[in-house]
């Protein structure tokens, strides 16, 4: 999610996501012109900040990360592929 995308904590105001306080363990909220979704604050080790979302309200810190987890495995045997085709 782009971080100037604006979502409303406590149906107060829409501001951008990277001005509200996300836990990276998930805090839903409401994004203009969809709905409420669950948000996620992800900090990489070099201090860069990303967010995702999901509609699954239920959704907790490890179930994310499983599917983060198989996301990149899935991304690096494309990458294979892409390198083996090439060669």
């Amino acid at each position: 999610m782009r971080s100037n995308r604006r979502v409303d904590i406590d149906r107060t105001d829409n501001k951008p996501i990277c001005e509200q306080p996300i836990a990276s363990t998930g805090t839903i909220v409401h994004v203009e012109g969809f709905g409420l979704v669950k948000a996620f604050r992800l900090v990489a080790t070099n201090g860069d900040t990303e967010h995702g979302i999901t509609n699954d309200l239920t959704m907790d810190e490890l179930v994310r990360v499983t599917y983060a987890e198989r996301s990149w495995a899935i991304e690096e045997y494309h990458r294979g592929l892409k390198q083996y085709t090439e060669v």
